[in-house]
């Protein structure tokens, strides 16, 4: 029987205010069982190196540092 296919979201959670003080836009991914529990046991290991709050912050950290390397070939 193949994966079911799981929805979720990286909604912030509230530290610091971040809920009240942000426009909330969101965004939906869709992973297999196997891979949301491996993007979340990466994230948690992540974030306890950084001093980010929460998986948003991380995400959008990680991509812009990821492209900031890469945008000269982009």
């Amino acid at each position: 029987m193949p994966e079911q296919e799981a929805l979720f979201d990286l909604t912030p959670e509230e530290h610091k205010g971040i809920v009240e003080q942000t426009e909330i836009e969101y965004a939906q991914f869709s992973f297999s069982n196997t891979q949301k529990k491996e993007l979340i046991f990466y994230l948690e290991k992540i974030l306890k190196t950084t001093d980010l709050d929460n998986y948003s912050e991380l995400i959008f950290k990680l991509t812009k540092d990821k492209y900031d390397k890469i945008k000269r070939w982009v």
